[in-house]
């Protein structure tokens, strides 16, 4: 896989509360984007295809800062894109080291480790949310 590539298959990994937290020990009064990018988070984790395709918007763009075209669009694309998932080994998962959100976005800089290279992997990512699903996503590239 090229590098671009790489990178999208990492933006799915923000956590709420700036770090991770069992399932149930999220916090309730997070900012909904937070908690939208939390639930995708937990289905990329848990290897739930259909759950993660589910909080995406139907015309959702994945993008890779730096490169000026949508590298990934539609839920039928992102789904393609994020089927590795379901032959990752149990060792890999994805936690948000930091958090930032501001209004519909949310900012976090991500931890991925257990895949195969170029894992481990910190990327940063913006996710932006509108009418309750993740529209759009920017990613910084593999290295």
């Amino acid at each position: 896989m090229h590098a671009p590539q790489i990178s999208l298959l990492c933006i799915a990994a923000g956590l709420a509360c700036g770090k991770e937290l069992p399932q149930g020990e999220r916090s309730s009064d997070a900012p909904f984007p937070a908690v939208l990018v939390a639930r995708q988070a937990d289905a990329y984790n848990s290897r739930d295809l259909d759950a993660f395709v589910a909080t995406y918007s139907p015309d959702v763009e994945l993008r890779t800062l730096g490169i000026d075209s949508v590298e990934v669009r539609g839920r039928q694309a992102l789904r393609e894109t994020y089927k590795f998932l379901l032959t990752m080994p149990k060792e890999f998962h994805a936690a948000t080291v930091e958090q930032i959100v501001s209004g519909p976005f949310v900012i976090a800089r991500e931890h991925l480790e257990g895949g195969p290279a170029p894992f481990p992997f910190d990327p940063v990512v913006i996710y932006e949310v509108r009418d309750s699903l993740i529209r759009r996503v920017w990613s910084t590239p593999a290295k």
